[in-house]
């Protein structure tokens, strides 16, 4: 006679992983990923080698991410959480609320771990197009879009190419340093030259 089970003892049928299991995976992947890349660089980094070191399945890691270079973009990303759209405090001045949102990308850029993705993406981008084209959607979507609709609230024109510009104006010393191998500006040195560009670009555009 069969022995039948009772509800407690039967076991449990494998199904979907729940949301906490799920986001433990991701951020488990997302941390084999970051560590791979920099150390070996995005070219010699494969999904099968993240997928091993997060010890998931390279099925786990294509329902989670599109491809590597979606990865790759996720993980720049992850460097700059919290610079989502500029610090608005209220009764600021449009000029503050810029020089506060320069001082936290510079910050978020010239971070040990912001500054070794931003110089491979210069060292290989050239070569390897969905690299440069994972960085270019990152800094879009980290930086330029929120930002574009800030200055589009404040009714100055077309506020993704002032947002462009005021981002280079920002980056131009950083990338200076990181491009002739120079000492990179200190915080001090960040705060006075955010400053400085947000008190020239916000007189540029108001008097427009």
């Amino acid at each position: 006679m069969e022995n039948l089970l009772t509800t407690s003892e039967r076991k449990p049928r494998p199904g979907r992983p729940t949301q906490s299991q799920a986001a433990h995976k991701r951020r488990r992947i997302l941390d084999a990923a970051h560590d791979l890349f920099l150390v070996q660089g995005y070219t010699d980094v494969s999904i099968r080698s993240i997928a091993d070191r997060a010890e998931v399945s390279t099925r786990t890691v294509f329902n989670l991410f599109e491809d590597k270079a979606t990865l790759f973009g996720t993980c720049l990303e992850a460097i700059s959480d919290g610079i989502t759209e500029p610090v608005v405090i209220e009764g600021e001045t449009a000029e503050r609320t810029l020089d506060m949102f320069a001082v936290k990308m510079l910050a978020a850029i010239s971070e040990p771990t912001g500054l070794r993705f931003a110089r491979l993406v210069m060292r290989d981008g050239s070569e390897i197009p969905e690299l440069a084209a994972a960085g270019l959607e990152s800094q879009h979507r980290q930086f330029v879009r929120p930002l574009a609709e800030y200055l589009a609230k404040l009714g100055h024109g077309d506020g993704e190419k002032l947002a462009k510009i005021f981002i280079a104006m920002v980056i131009a010393e950083w990338n200076r340093s990181v491009t002739f191998c120079l000492p990179l500006p200190d915080a001090n040195e960040h705060e006075t030259h955010a400053r400085t560009v947000a008190k020239i670009f916000w007189n540029g555009i108001a008097m427009r």
